[in-house]
């Protein structure tokens, strides 16, 4: 097995053995819940977009809307 061949065997084992898993069970929200909100993200990057973090809050209002 060449240089190239084994390096490359590592690369892949290294990249397919980095797993994440979410999940999200156990957690709940009491019943007597009625309402919540979303603030509005603040926009810190110095060259980004000046509405970014407007159009941002707006769609993710729009996710929880429909």
């Amino acid at each position: 097995m060449n240089k190239r061949s084994l390096s490359l065997f590592f690369l892949f084992a290294v990249i397919f053995s980095c797993k994440i898993d979410y999940s999200f069970t156990g957690a709940s929200i009491a019943p007597d819940v009625k309402t919540f909100s979303i603030k509005t993200f603040q926009n810190y990057a110095p060259l980004a977009n000046a509405n970014l973090s407007q159009t941002f809050t707006e769609a993710l209002k729009d996710v929880f809307i429909s």
